[in-house]
């Protein structure tokens, strides 16, 4: 007979063990979004790389020695895959900045506020009672998700269309596509995993 692993007991917290994964993976995404944020203002994000680096290490080695439930560990370490990928994509972006304004790109600031989202989400994924509530929210994050990378597309198309286009547009906008792909798989990750252990 098979016995499902819940990722929630009582209404409460994650099994309960020795680290804090949540809070962890609260603190990388926001490490990721305050590159993020260097990075668009021309700053050196080079500390935020390597804290993110230090979270992740320090999670994996938990991970390895700490009491986890199979299906939580596969959550746990994918979700943290996920966020290197967006710290991975604004490395990319960030080869740009220094030769690139993107001042004309309407979106710039909206990923910023999705960066926070994205954190504030991966923390509530401790508390089982606000899961569907969780859930839906994520649902319109990534319907507005969808509205800019509509914008982005365009951009990109537009840019593809027009010969004169300098090709650094294309190259640029293409970058933030990526970002933007990676948080909304990010997301989706968030959901499988209350899908999950719900």
């Amino acid at each position: 007979m098979i016995q499902k692993v819940t990722l929630f007991t009582n209404n409460e917290v994650l099994l309960k063990k020795s680290y804090d994964y949540f809070k962890t993976l609260k603190e990388m995404s926001l490490a990721v979004c305050s590159s993020y944020g260097k990075m668009t203002l021309n700053q050196d994000f080079n500390s935020e790389v390597i804290k993110f680096s230090g979270l992740k290490w320090e999670l994996s080695d938990n991970l390895l020695s700490d009491f986890v439930a199979p299906i939580e560990r596969n959550d746990i370490y994918n979700l943290a895959l996920c966020l290197s990928e967006e710290l991975y994509y604004v490395s990319k972006l960030s080869k740009l900045a220094c030769a690139y304004s993107f001042s004309r790109f309407n979106f710039i600031e909206s990923i910023t506020g999705v960066l926070r989202k994205q954190a504030t989400s991966l923390y509530a994924l401790r508390d089982s009672k606000n899961s569907k509530k969780l859930f839906r929210e994520i649902n319109e994050m990534k319907a507005t998700l969808n509205g800019v990378n509509s914008s982005i597309i365009l951009l990109l198309r537009n840019n593809l269309n027009e010969a004169e286009k300098n090709a650094i547009d294309y190259v640029v906008a293409d970058c933030f596509f990526d970002i933007y792909k990676s948080i909304d798989h990010t997301f989706s990750q968030v959901q499988k995993a209350i899908i999950n252990n719900n």
